[in-house]
């Protein structure tokens, strides 16, 4: 009996291992084939924008095979979620689920998961000048210290106050958050990122870019 269990665990063992080797080695060929899905649809919607002057503001407006004013579309047994923008871009994402989408931006012209950290990093600048481009700062300062120990009067460029301040997209979502300096009563009111800032895509992807002082880049970010 017990030979039985240790060979049943091993056999069991060895079926998983292999499940894993097997997805993993499919991830690439599964991205293959959704690329294939998703950029028949971009060509669609491209084809459209071309004839139109205009991007469709639905799908059902390209026609078979979608059909009905739906906030999803299905199509070669892929869900498809098509969102166009004010300043003529679009996304379009291929959804599973929570946490787990497969997003195109005709701004960036790549395919992109949600999770996929490798990729995020290799376009790391481009995702974060997408966010710095991408909204007209609403600022919320969530806390503010004063520099109390020594105001300087003289020179307009030190700092008398540090506030943390996050950022919005004009739909309330949260597009950056990070530290910045406040000069106080100067000949202008002037305020500067300092540090580490976080910035989010509009589908929710974080890039971190760090901020010198007077709000030059750093070094490592240039």
């Amino acid at each position: 009996m017990k030979e039985t269990d240790k060979s049943f665990r091993i056999v069991i063992t060895i079926v998983l291992v292999l499940m894993g080797i097997m997805f993993y080695a499919c991830s690439p060929m599964r991205d293959k084939k959704l690329k294939e899905k998703g950029n028949e649809v971009v060509q669609m919607i491209e084809e459209y924008a071309k004839k139109n002057g205009r991007l469709p503001a639905e799908l059902h407006e390209l026609g078979a095979p979608f059909h009905g004013n739906n906030e999803t579309y299905e199509y070669k047994d892929c869900i498809f979620y098509y969102e166009p923008t004010k300043d003529g871009e679009y996304w379009l994402t291929i959804t599973f689920g929570p946490d787990e989408d497969f997003m195109y931006c005709s701004k960036r012209g790549f395919w992109l998961w949600s999770y996929d950290t490798n990729k995020i990093v290799e376009h790391k600048e481009e995702l974060f000048r997408e966010v710095f481009c991408d909204y007209k700062p609403i600022l919320r300062f969530d806390s503010l210290c004063a520099n109390i120990d020594s105001i300087n009067t003289i020179y307009s460029v030190a700092p008398d106050s540090l506030i943390y301040c996050r950022q919005y997209y004009e739909d309330g979502r949260l597009a950056a958050e990070g530290w910045m300096l406040e000069d106080w009563d100067r000949e202008q009111d002037s305020c500067d990122n300092i540090g580490v800032w976080k910035y989010y895509t509009r589908d929710g992807i974080m890039v971190e870019h760090e901020w010198g002082m007077l709000g030059k880049q750093t070094n490592n970010e240039k």
